[in-house]
């Protein structure tokens, strides 16, 4: 399990949308629906993956990607594996990210066979992972993927990896994707350092210095 290896210091201006109720989707914010924001090049941020709070599942094989990593870079992530409150058990066996070293794209890989995997019927009432105030129907936080942002825009989608994703005890499941858009844009927020600013003033006093002469 990755750890975070930045910390996330993007300026977002994230903007809410209407969003529909897609079985596993991202977000920019770790409490509501978000899947569109802008942010400040050469920053660092977050970007959340959720599964709806109506979508059960006991394993997935869950590929993300970014559709340009001259916008944005995947830097790493982590898992969010809870431990049920009253009833005890975790939702995984097992719950691994990883991320590609081209920083393109990364993998979430979570297994249950002898915990309580993600339930509709058990986990709004037991898994401290659910937010009632994510999306439409609630949701459950599955990771947390770390990004650079560099300027220009990038979409994150998903897609499932050859092991799909089960419901026990041999359901398949097709889940559905929901996309988001992330773009840097504007200045990067860089402070000149001493010498640079007073090489700026003594040049302000000199263009206000001609002009006066004129």
């Amino acid at each position: 399990m990755f750890r975070k290896v930045l910390v996330a210091a993007a300026i977002l201006i994230a903007s809410p949308s209407v969003v529909s109720a897609q079985d596993i989707f991202w977000s920019f914010d770790s409490g509501s629906a978000v899947d569109s924001a802008v942010g400040l090049p050469n920053t660092s941020g977050t970007a959340y993956i959720f599964s709806d709070g109506l979508f059960g599942f006991d394993a997935i094989d869950l590929n993300f990607s970014s559709s340009n990593t001259s916008a944005l870079l995947f830097t790493g992530g982590t898992t969010f594996n809870p431990t049920f409150n009253a009833v005890g058990g975790m939702r995984f066996d097992s719950s691994v990210i990883t991320i590609d070293p081209n920083g393109d794209t990364g993998n979430l890989f979570a297994v249950n066979v002898a915990q309580n995997g993600v339930n509709p019927a058990l986990g709004p009432l037991f898994d401290p992972g659910f937010d009632a105030n994510v999306g439409p129907n609630g949701a459950f936080l599955l990771a947390e993927v770390d990004f650079e942002l560099f300027g220009g825009t990038a979409t994150l989608d998903f897609s499932l990896g050859d092991q799909g994703a089960l419901q026990l005890p041999s359901i398949i499941l097709d889940p559905t994707f929901g996309s988001a858009t992330h773009t840097g844009t504007g200045d990067d927020g860089c402070i000149p350092e001493p010498s640079s600013l007073a090489l700026l003033m003594l040049g302000s006093v000199g263009l206000v210095a001609r002009r006066k002469r004129s």
